[in-house]
């Protein structure tokens, strides 16, 4: 399996040969096997403040469109679901940890795993610090694999946003052609092709700046969100929220330093519990 958060992808602390790739025994998996229960069983192994499940999405693969029904049936014990290193499953937490995000940036290995982008504000290129071409300071590049599913616009745009830095790329628009006429729909997922290459990269065009409402610095250590006090504190969702990421409003934190930033909860239009 691998671990995620929105922003993208966490060290497993049950793994093997690789980092960011974990694994548990079939069998330390209690019956019945279900989607629920083996999600339980990941997010224990990973220790997540998240003993339900409630907050922890479970993917068939990294490149799933759609989460896993927690009441469904999982033959675990055979060699199909999550069976190899090269088709993990993919489990998602919603919060991030109170625990520094230790997140792959090695750009070395399979080139087609690579994705290029290239920043934008309102009046014309940004400069990327994920920059390689001292002549091309806009453009930068990522491991789709670090890209927490599902693979849509909002996840590559959190992503970004985290590896520079800078919240208000959450907030950007994303065009996967330089001649296209609108922004490529949130919710949709991107084909792996989009911005596999340097000549046609993802364009990334952020929204005008609030003064201090975005700007953050880069941080080598935890970013802590939900709460400012701590992952102990951590509760289930209350009836009637919403549990999907683009519910939890994003909004800073007026008495930390250095903006660091919180979600808040909202109820939003349209939406009942989920």
């Amino acid at each position: 399996f691998r671990s995620y958060t929105p922003d993208g992808m966490l060290a497993c602390k049950k793994h093997d040969q690789s980092l960011f790739v974990g694994r548990i025994k079939a069998t330390s998996v209690p019956p019945p096997h279900t989607v629920a229960s083996l999600k339980r069983a990941l997010v224990q192994a990973e220790e997540l403040p998240d003993p339900d499940g409630d907050l922890t999405r479970l993917f068939e693969t990294t490149d799933a469109g759609t989460e896993m029904v927690p009441s469904a049936h999982v033959n675990i014990m055979n060699e199909s679901l999550g069976a190899t290193p090269q088709i993990p499953v993919a489990l998602v937490f919603l919060i991030n940890p109170d625990t520094p995000l230790q997140l792959p940036e090695d750009y070395e290995g399979d080139a087609s795993h690579i994705l290029y982008d290239r920043l934008y504000n309102r009046g014309g290129e940004d400069t990327s610090i994920r920059s390689f071409d001292t002549s091309e300071p806009a453009l930068g590049r990522f491991e789709r694999e670090s890209v927490a599913p599902p693979r849509n616009a909002i996840s590559v745009k959190r992503r970004i946003a985290r590896l520079e830095g800078k919240p208000i790329y959450q907030l950007a628009d994303l065009f996967t052609d330089v001649m296209a006429e609108i922004a490529h729909p949130s919710a949709s997922l991107l084909d792996p092709i989009c911005g596999s290459s340097m000549e046609n990269p993802l364009m990334i065009v952020s929204p005008e700046p609030r003064a201090g409402a975005y700007s953050i610095s880069r941080q080598t250590g935890p970013v802590k969100r939900w709460s400012t006090s701590g992952v102990n504190n951590f509760k289930p969702l209350p009836e009637g929220i919403c549990r999907r990421p683009h519910c939890l409003k994003r909004s800073p934190a007026s008495n930390l330093k250095n903006v660091r930033y919180r979600y808040e909860l909202e109820t939003p239009r349209g939406h009942g519990t989920s």
